[in-house]
């Protein structure tokens, strides 16, 4: 009996080892692929990885955290020219729509991060961090700003890292060190709650395509949460200082950065796939479409 005892417990601890391990992107069973920017200085460039066989192809130049629109265009930070833009898949036909200005009346147009793009396609939702932690939702259409979310004069109602939910309401963290969590503004931009379970450092949600549930990151570390806040869980990993939490278009798996690599986890087998050739700029958005 206590032989038949040990070598369970030796069988068990080896299937936790390997459900918990890495492997690399060949042959698996993932779809769609993973935008992100590298870190050169000359304002970045952006890629895409194949999730499935993590073929990677460069996109275009001065270029940096993208998200993709409907209809495969992109938008993102053209770090020198100070702008949010719309451009196609290899960066022609850039759009302005949203620049830097040095105007203090235009508070919302100075610092620009994070910009994303609704389910519906209407509105662009973006932050100021790290000099303006607030968020703002523009038209998607002409960069009219529709609504601010936060007090730039308040360092306690610091809103940013904006997601959106396919319903149209927004998750926005607080500021770690001031009113730290995860926090809802309704789909009509009225009222805004906060939603996680009191946790600490409590950043950078991504809300799943089916609205289900919200990815986010405390003390480094993965976790999940039902949508409302309920059933918190980390997501226990071997990988270190992740950042950049993106579900899947299915709501299956999370893409997180770790290391300056991208990492698909499993989040119900705990398997942990490593995109090799993926080199993605630290803590920087990236989008899985």
């Amino acid at each position: 009996m206590l032989n038949q005892l040990f070598y369970g417990l030796i069988i068990l601890f080896f299937a936790l080892i390997l459900g918990c391990s890495s492997k690399d992107s060949s042959d698996n069973h993932f779809s769609g692929s993973i935008y992100y920017n590298d870190g050169s200085q000359a304002g970045g460039t952006l890629f895409r990885i194949s999730a499935k066989d993590g073929i990677v192809e460069q996109l275009m130049n001065n270029a940096k955290q993208p998200d993709v629109m409907a209809n495969g265009n992109i938008v993102a930070i053209e770090n020198n020219q100070g702008r949010i833009m719309v451009t196609d898949l290899f960066g022609a036909n850039r759009k302005t729509l949203v620049s830097w200005s040095g105007d203090p009346n235009e508070k919302y147009r100075n610092y620009l991060n994070s910009p994303r793009i609704s389910y519906d396609q209407k509105y662009v939702a973006y932050d100021g961090y790290p000099y303006n932690q607030i968020t703002y939702v523009v038209n998607a259409q002409s960069g009219q700003i529709m609504v601010a979310i936060g007090n730039p004069n308040d360092l306690n109602q610091n809103y940013y890292s904006p997601s959106w939910a396919p319903d149209g309401s927004l998750v926005v963290q607080g500021a770690p060190s001031r009113n730290n969590g995860l926090y809802l503004m309704d789909k009509g931009f009225n009222s805004i709650m906060r939603i996680d379970p009191n946790l600490t450092d409590v950043n950078s949600p991504s809300v799943s395509p089916d609205g289900k549930s919200i990815a986010f990151i405390s003390n480094y570390e993965l976790w999940t949460m039902d949508f409302n806040g309920s059933n918190p869980r980390q997501i226990k990993t071997n990988l270190s200082q992740l950042s950049s939490p993106t579900w899947s278009p299915d709501s299956k798996y999370i893409a997180v950065v770790s290391d300056l690599r991208i990492y698909i986890v499993d989040i119900k087998s705990l398997t942990i796939t490593l995109l090799d050739d993926s080199r993605p700029a630290g803590f920087q958005q990236i989008c899985w479409k």
